[in-house]
């Protein structure tokens, strides 16, 4: 990919696996990767051309002649289509993930949700950071696959947690709660690890989520529920606000009986 250029994609899948992302038909060495940020498509500049046009066809009604001002009409219609189309474009509320390579080719993936492109955006930080990492982003469903991060050496295992960012709100009052299961603990688990992984040692959500893990990893409904309840503003501030999946605080919920 010599020299800059510019391609958009919908609806893509990423799949990061051993230090290289793919999508398409495209393979690309994390390593040619220069930048990563959400934003908007650089707005485009006007071009001079489209005022010509239309400084040009006002001129045309200075003629008697119908064809030169069925000209002008002409001219003065495109100019306000191009300009009108740019606006249009500049002022969209579509924003992007934006991969920029070292050869200057930047690649967007766009998606009308910020909080998945965010996350989407951590995924690739966070495999930066470690090279085993394997992650799998799907815009169409808008969903990250996370690694389960296992063990004090925060080695990837293998095992895949899906978080879902196509549903954003919080708090149904009609959801019924169900009986607790082992999958709603391994799932809280994973998601817990996650945020442990993401987070430095000595933070505050890496010391909340470790706290909650423990009581996690160990079943224990009492104890989880009075580490949430003693600090309930404070985890939902530094380990659940960023949260978009629901399924992640109803399994809290349900296993708590506390609600966010």
């Amino acid at each position: 990919m010599g020299g800059f250029s510019e391609k958009s994609y919908e609806n893509e899948v990423l799949d990061i696996k051993d230090n290289v992302l793919t999508f398409s038909d495209c393979a690309i060495q994390l390593s040619n990767v220069s930048q990563i940020k959400v934003s908007p498509i650089p707005h485009k500049k006007y071009p001079p051309t489209a005022f010509l046009c239309g400084i040009i066809g006002l001129l045309c009604f200075y003629f008697d002649e119908d064809i030169m001002k069925a000209a002008g009409v002409f001219l003065i219609g495109i100019c306000a289509i191009w300009i009108f189309m740019i606006y249009n474009y500049n002022t969209s509320n579509v924003k992007f993930l934006i991969i920029e390579l070292n050869s200057g080719t930047q690649l967007y993936f766009s998606s009308h949700n910020v909080t998945f492109l965010e996350e989407a955006c951590k995924a690739l930080t966070n495999s930066f950071k470690n090279e085993k990492s394997t992650y799998k982003i799907n815009f169409e469903k808008c969903t990250v696959n996370y690694p389960n991060i296992g063990g004090t050496t925060n080695n990837v295992d293998g095992d895949m947690i899906e978080a879902n960012y196509s549903t954003i709100t919080k708090g149904d009052n009609n959801e019924t709660y169900n009986e607790i299961t082992a999958n709603d603990w391994d799932e809280l688990l994973l998601f817990l690890k996650c945020i442990i992984n993401d987070n430095s040692k000595n933070t505050i959500p890496n010391h909340l989520s470790c706290k909650a893990a423990f009581y996690a990893h160990n079943k224990d409904k009492n104890g989880l529920t009075e580490f949430i309840k003693n600090n309930k503003d404070s985890f939902f501030n530094n380990v659940l606000s960023g949260v978009a999946s629901q399924a992640i605080l109803s399994i809290i919920t349900r296993i708590t009986g506390i609600s966010f």
